[in-house]
């Protein structure tokens, strides 16, 4: 509806008001080229909508993005396990059980 409006708009600025009546590339109005650019933009949006949409729909979509999640965790735990081998972590001291007391005296805080 959007571009059936638009075109008669675009015929009746340019035939009725004479708005670029005198630029004619080709030969032709000026709003005779303007309507088939929009005509060639919109079919290219009607295809996108209906023969791409559904083999890219929000399944595939979400599929897709699980496929990456898991890669990137795969990715990430190999990094952790390198790091972990290049710099390990300190042995703990098991003797300890407890932190060392508080010795301070002051009772104002």
């Amino acid at each position: 509806m959007v571009f059936l409006a638009g075109a008669i708009l675009l015929i009746v600025v340019n035939q009725l008001l004479g708005y670029g009546k005198e630029f004619q590339p080709l030969n032709t109005p000026w709003f005779v080229w303007a309507i088939l650019l929009w005509t060639f933009f919109f079919l290219i949006h009607l295809i996108n909508v209906f023969l791409l949409g559904s083999f890219m729909n929000k399944a595939w979509e979400q599929k897709q993005l699980d496929r990456l999640v898991a890669k990137q965790k795969k990715r990430i735990e190999k990094l952790h396990q390198q790091v972990e081998k290049e710099y390990p972590l300190p042995a703990q001291n098991s003797t300890r059980t407890s932190p060392p007391a508080n010795t301070s005296t002051d009772s104002s805080l």
